[in-house]
């Protein structure tokens, strides 16, 4: 993973197997959505659709993600040519 800082925010280029460990899995999707009281279920369907974006961008080298100052994720770059990660045992 490599950080890098531009004057509107932040890009974050994560390899091929980074973004598959990132993006398999629930992790903790269910306990986001018992532990934010009446908000959990918003969090995690965020946090799932951002998932789910992520995936689909996959490539060989992996993906970039762009970050605003606010927190905000508003691009997901495929680095490479289209590929996929590997299926969840």
């Amino acid at each position: 993973m490599r950080v890098k800082k531009k004057w509107w925010g932040v890009t974050v280029m994560l390899n091929k197997s980074e973004t598959c460990f990132l993006t398999s899995g629930s992790l903790g999707l269910s306990f986001i959505a018992a532990a934010v009281g009446g908000w959990g279920w918003l969090v995690a369907g965020a946090i799932f659709f951002h998932k789910m974006w992520i995936h689909n961008k996959v490539g060989t080298r992996g993906v970039r993600l762009h970050i605003n100052w606010s927190g905000t994720l508003h691009k997901v770059v495929r680095r490479g040519s289209d590929s996929s990660c590997p299926p969840v045992a």
